[in-house]
């Protein structure tokens, strides 16, 4: 009875030690979670798979979207849709542009030509098509 009752206390000691066993156990998921997101693939506004050919630049990310009409929905909130892309488990893409004057970053005509390039293809370090 004794090595049954102190089998019971060690397993439950070790269960707080792991942490819970539902939920994925806590915070520690959603740290990594966070580390392994994919890329963008669905449309924030509609769920439909994207068009990489449509876009709205925001708060320093590029949203793709599934039509014209859903880019006006995600300047007109996009807080509300960044948040869908990360809740889905999907990564915005870095925006290309500038988030202080809308210029591509780096260029002579941004207000900081002097952001950081990629030695290797010459496009700005963690933009969209650098090899990086």
């Amino acid at each position: 009875m004794k090595t049954l009752l102190m089998g019971l206390l060690m397993l439950g000691s070790l269960s707080l030690v792991a942490g819970p066993a539902c939920c994925g156990g806590g915070a520690a998921k959603g740290a990594a979670s966070a580390k392994n997101a994919k890329p963008q693939t669905l449309c924030p506004v509609t769920g439909e798979k994207i068009d990489k050919s449509l876009y709205a630049d925001v708060k320093g990310y590029r949203v793709y979207v599934c039509c014209k009409g859903c880019i006006a929905k995600v300047k007109a909130d996009p807080d509300k849709y960044l948040a869908k892309i990360k809740a889905d488990g999907e990564t915005p893409a870095k925006s290309p542009l500038c988030p202080k004057c809308g210029e591509v970053k780096g260029s002579a005509k941004c207000c900081d030509p002097k952001a950081a390039k990629c030695p290797s293809c010459g496009k700005i370090k963690g933009s969209p098509g650098c090899c990086k």
